[in-house]
């Protein structure tokens, strides 16, 4: 097979089997980018003559010649068909002051990619990671100490890493893709030379001083050679990546029992979600938890829990579940200590009770927020005939407010001192939860909305869902 049908192959794979008629390209104007685009093009022509491609290029400043770089690469793939976008970065103090500029700049490439695929209604975002890319990242994770999870390495698709716009009930999410996963970055140099293709080279990107991963690619590059070039070296790249491979199949060997995990524990254990509230409730017996693997169990807690969790890291947070809360639970259900076990892990309240005849009562409740979070939870909004934009309240709910009137409104986490107030305008209502939005009136200081209640007042018009992942 041809390193082009293979890509078309991998292309329909990280698509889910058919590619979208509209698709937006990060494209950096290096070999790995252009060699992206061009394939694109290459498969349009012989696959979906209807595929309309986009390309964005971010220029980041950071070099004197890089936005003539990014007008000529524009210039070369305006030849292939692409439309091609050019999008200027500005940085709040020079760019050579900024300690963790790989970061702050990764972050404002997958911001820029968020706004164009938004404008353009492009759901699919491709970008040109590599095998190099793939084996870096899990040498980087290695280094970190990760879980399995994170030793899994890049994904052909994955959810875009950045707070979403809004909730899936409304925003279609969108999701990058990496058709060239399966690929060396010599592969794909050959290719961009057989077909006469010009590619730009950043020279920081060979600076293993500049950044960690840099330095990686360094490393990589220089010490990690194929198995070809020496088969009595210690490590070589197909070793990594058979390593990289196997780390995949136990972790979608885990998936596996945790789907069937939730499947039961759902149909069998009197399973409630409150998405008003904020919890989750059910029961198990113990004797069945003590049978499941503590990887099992973490990976399930910590997919359940997200909802419900207010932490801004939730993502990065998964080893606090499998290496300390996990354990105390599996002891606990063992027979050891109190009746109760309560704890808190990203920022969700868990407690386990025993009952009669083998049955643990598991309760697992948002954590509100501490006091002096309370006032910076707020949000304003300025209300008119039209829906406001979505906005996430204690990074919990989405909210969305219309009125048929001009007002300004401000919401906030209800505590009790708001009691009174909220009566006033929803008199039969009971247990209300601290913590959930309240919609306040600006200038009469009127409770009009609890979101979370799907409750507003005449004239006023309220959607609210619970986040979710996709």
């Amino acid at each position: 097979m041809s390193l082009k049908q293979l890509f078309f192959n991998e292309l329909r794979r990280c698509c889910n089997d058919k590619v979208p008629e509209k698709v937006l390209v990060a494209l950096s104007g290096g070999v790995d980018s252009m060699c992206l685009t061009h394939l694109l093009a290459e498969y349009r022509q012989s696959c979906q003559p209807s595929l309309n491609i986009h390309a964005l290029t971010i220029d980041h400043g950071y070099r004197r010649s890089s936005f003539e770089e990014a007008r000529q690469v524009g210039l070369q793939v305006s030849k292939w068909g692409v439309i091609h976008h050019i999008e200027s970065l500005e940085y709040d103090r020079d760019v050579n002051a900024i300690t963790n500029f790989e970061e702050v700049a990764r972050n404002l490439r997958y911001q820029a990619l968020q706004r164009y695929s938004v404008d353009l209604g492009i759901q699919c975002i491709l970008v040109a990671h590599t095998l190099d890319d793939q084996i870096e990242t899990f040498l980087h994770r290695l280094q970190m100490n990760s879980t399995l999870y994170g030793l899994n390495g890049l994904k052909r698709r994955s959810p875009l890493p950045l707070k979403p716009l809004g909730p899936v009930e409304s925003v279609k999410p969108s999701h990058v893709c990496r058709p060239l996963l399966s690929f060396s970055k010599k592969e794909l140099k050959s290719i961009c030379e057989e077909d006469h293709i010009n590619w730009y080279e950043d020279v920081t990107n060979a600076d293993p001083d500049l950044t960690k991963r840099n330095w990686l690619r360094y490393l990589v590059n220089e010490y990690v050679p194929s198995s070809s070039q020496s088969k009595n070296h210690p490590l070589s790249r197909e070793a990594l990546v058979d390593s990289i491979e196997s780390i995949q199949a136990v972790t979608k060997c885990i998936e596996a029992h945790v789907k069937r995990l939730d499947k039961y524990i759902r149909e069998n254990c009197s399973f409630e979600f409150s998405e008003d509230e904020g919890s989750i409730k059910f029961t198990v017996s113990s004797s069945y938890w003590k049978l499941l693997d503590n990887s099992v169990c973490a990976r399930w807690l910590y997919r359940i829990m997200y909802p419900i969790s207010s932490t801004e890291t939730y993502h990065w947070s998964y080893a606090k579940m499998e290496r300390r809360a996990t354990p105390r639970i599996h002891k606990f259900m063992e027979g050891h200590g109190d009746d109760v076990l309560s704890m808190t892990y990203l920022n969700v309240m868990l407690q386990f009770k025993r009952c009669a005849d083998d049955i643990v009562e598991v309760t697992l409740k948002r954590q509100p927020l501490p006091r002096y979070q309370l006032e910076a939870a707020r949000i304003q909004m300025h209300l008119n005939e039209h829906p406001s934009p979505w906005s996430l309240f204690t990074n919990i709910w989405w909210i969305r407010l219309r009125s048929h009137t001009r007002r300004n409104v401000n919401i906030g986490p209800y505590d009790s001192s708001m009691r009174s107030k909220v009566l006033q305008s929803f008199p039969d209502l009971k247990n209300i939860m601290q913590g959930i939005p309240v919609v306040f009136d600006d200038e009469s200081g009127d409770v009009i909305a609890l979101p979370t209640r799907k409750k507003a007042l005449s004239g006023i018009e309220v959607e609210c869902y619970i986040k979710k992942e996709d």
